[in-house]
C-alpha cells in the first residue's frame, strides 16, 4: 500500500469515527437509557422542581396502561425532595398489575438527606408557594422496587405504582400529566391492599412516579446501547494505530533501502608497479 492509499484509509476512517460519535445511532433507536440498556418506560419519568406536601398516611396510585410486553424485570420509582422531613420516616412502594398487588418495598428516610451545604441538609425550598405547594433546588430522592419476572406481563396491562409515608412528605411533581395520580387514605398502618378496587379521589397534583422495563427489540435484543458505541470507537482507534504504525514501519525501510549502496565514493589509489 502507497503512502497515497494510506492516506485515504485513515481520512475514511477519521470520517466513519467521527460520524459514529455524533450521529450516535443507539441512541436514537433507543429512546430511553437504564444504566446502559434500552428500556421502556411508563407514567410520569419527567420530575420537576416542584414539591407537593403529601399528608402521612395518604397513598397515592398512579395507574397507566403498557403498549408492549413487559418481561425480564420492572423496576418502580418514585421521586421525593427531602425537605424538613421526620427522623425515619418510613415509606413504602408497591406495584400491581391488573388490579392485583404483586410486589412492595420498604424504605426509611434517614439521616440528613445525603446533602449538607452551608449547615442546610437535603433539598433548599426555593420558593414556597402555598403551604403544601413549593419549588426546590435539584438535589432529590428516589423510592421504588425492583423486581424480577418468571413471567412476562403482556402489552394492553394496567400497571399502577402505589406509594406511601408515614409522615408528611414533599413528593416531586411531573411535568408530565398523561398519568394522572389518585389518593386514598387507609385504616390500616403501611398497610397496601392486595386488590384495588374504583379508583378513588383524583389528586390535585400528578407526582413523579413511573416503571421501567427491558427494551428487547431495540437493536435486535437485550443489548447496551452505550457499551457498543464504545467498543465500536475503540475498535476504530485501533485500526487507526495499526495503520499509523505499518505506515511508519513502511516509511523507515523505503529510507533504509535508499541508504544501502548510496555512501561517498571511495577512490582507489593507483598500485605501482
Amino acid at each position: 500500500m502507497d503512502l497515497k492509499s494510506q492516506a485515504t484509509a485513515v481520512g475514511l476512517l477519521l470520517i466513519l469515527a467521527s460520524s459514529t460519535a455524533a450521529v450516535r445511532p443507539a441512541d436514537a433507536v433507543c429512546a430511553n437509557l437504564h444504566w446502559g440498556e434500552c428500556v421502556f418506560s411508563w407514567g410520569n419519568n419527567d420530575p420537576s422542581n416542584v414539591g407537593w406536601l403529601v399528608p402521612a398516611n395518604t397513598t397515592l396510585f398512579t395507574p397507566f396502561v403498557t403498549n408492549a410486553t413487559i418481561a425480564g424485570w420492572v423496576e418502580g420509582t418514585v421521586t421525593i425532595f427531602p425537605f424538613q422531613y421526620a427522623s425515619s420516616t418510613r415509606t413504602v412502594v408497591g406495584l400491581y398489575v391488573n388490579g392485583t398487588l404483586v410486589d412492595t418495598e420498604a424504605d426509611w428516610v434517614a439521616g440528613d438527606g445525603g446533602l449538607c451545604t452551608g449547615g442546610v441538609c437535603g433539598s433548599v425550598l426555593l420558593k414556597s408557594l402555598s403551604p403544601d405547594f413549593a419549588v426546590f433546588s435539584d438535589y432529590t430522592m428516589e423510592f421504588g422496587l425492583y423486581r424480577s419476572l418468571s413471567s412476562s406481563i403482556p402489552s394492553g396491562s394496567t400497571v399502577t405504582l402505589a406509594f406511601e409515608a408515614d409522615e408528611p412528605l414533599w413528593v416531586s411533581v411531573s411535568n408530565q400529566t398523561s398519568s394522572p395520580t389518585y389518593e386514598e387514605s387507609y385504616n390500616s398502618y403501611m398497610s397496601l391492599p392486595t386488590s384495588l378496587g374504583q379508583e378513588g379521589l383524583q389528586s390535585p397534583h400528578t407526582v413523579a412516579a413511573w416503571v421501567d422495563s427491558p427494551n428487547s427489540s431495540a437493536l435486535g435484543g437485550f443489548v447496551r446501547p452505550v457499551l457498543f458505541q464504545w467498543l465500536l470507537l475503540g475498535l476504530i482507534c485501533l485500526v487507526l494505530v495499526l495503520v499509523a504504525v505499518v505506515s511508519i514501519v513502511i516509511v523507515t525501510e523505503r529510507r533504509a533501502s535508499k541508504k544501502v549502496g548510496t555512501g561517498p565514493p571511495s577512490f582507489m589509489e593507483p598500485s605501482s608497479s
